[in-house]
């Protein structure tokens, strides 16, 4: 467990990274991932996470490719969540964190298994499963996914009813 100041310290590297490389807290989802592209100069595509791997208690993963950053994502979550998970794979990425794995048939949640047509087991460069928060390198990532995440609520409409809107995914008009 961190102590506040390391928590405080955590909070500012991953502030000041998002910062240098011009990914604003503030910017829509969408722009993020843009950003993102256009900083590793390939594409960041997403794809729901197979059933499989999601048993095993992952909800996230990264796998980088020669071709691109593929995040996997639980689709069986709620719509602010499951934006919380990609950005939390998306702070692996900006972080360059290579923890991880390798593809092994023996293994039954390894890469072998049903997977997007376009990915190959030897393909891949980079694992990042999200299955704990003890880590510094997950630790790092979610303090990421949270300062983009909660930055960007100023397009949510606001107050408890708003957040619970955003959390179950629907749209809410907290005038009433």
């Amino acid at each position: 467990m961190r102590t506040t100041g390391e928590y405080l310290e955590l909070q500012r590297r991953c502030t000041a990274l998002l910062r240098d490389l011009g990914v604003e807290p503030w910017l829509p989802f969408d722009a993020v991932v843009k950003r993102v592209e256009e900083l590793r100069g390939r594409p960041v595509v997403l794809h729901e996470l197979p059933e499989q791997l999601a048993v095993h208690g992952v909800c996230g993963l990264w796998l980088g490719t020669d071709d691109g950053d593929h995040i996997f994502y639980e689709p069986r979550t709620a719509p602010l969540h499951r934006e919380h998970i990609i950005l939390h794979e998306i702070g692996h990425v900006l972080c360059d964190h290579h923890r991880g794995g390798t593809a092994d048939p023996a293994d039954p949640g390894g890469l072998d298994g049903p997977s997007p047509g376009e990915l190959r087991a030897q393909d891949v460069k980079r694992l990042m499963a999200r299955t704990s928060y003890t880590s510094s390198e997950e630790q790092e990532a979610e303090m990421i996914a949270s300062l983009i995440q909660s930055a960007g609520e100023t397009g949510r409409p606001a107050g408890a009813l708003g957040r619970l809107g955003s959390f179950l995914g629907v749209s809410v008009d907290d005038r009433d």
